[in-house]
């Protein structure tokens, strides 16, 4: 599955439609992304994030109480993209992930 993202602040989305992206502050690119993982069916999961940079860190956490970290393999194939691989399908939101990109000026 693939998700392109877009260009909001800390703004939520269901990976299965659209990743959510950031801009951060004024003068800022984007430095945080999240959204959501787990359609019942797909164990890996393509987002693009467009920061231009393999040097992205990503956290995958359980998407209910108590909100626990989950180990996922991650690979970053392209430095625009990062793909999240689970060894089963995860159900419907199971999941939500955190990227985070270096900052730098905006336009970036």
């Amino acid at each position: 599955m693939t998700c392109a993202a877009n260009l909001r602040w800390r703004v939520p989305a269901t990976c299965t439609t659209a990743a959510a992206a950031a801009i951060g502050p004024a003068g800022r690119s984007a430095t945080w992304i999240e959204g959501t993982l787990g359609d019942g069916v797909a164990a890996e999961f393509t987002i693009t994030h467009d920061l231009g940079t393999r040097n992205v860190g990503v956290e995958v956490i359980e998407n209910a109480p108590p909100y626990r970290t989950r180990i996922a393999n991650v690979e970053r194939p392209t430095d625009d993209t990062v793909r999240i691989v689970f060894g089963t399908p995860p159900t419907v939101n199971q999941y939500r992930y955190i990227l985070h990109g270096p900052p730098g000026p905006a336009g970036q």
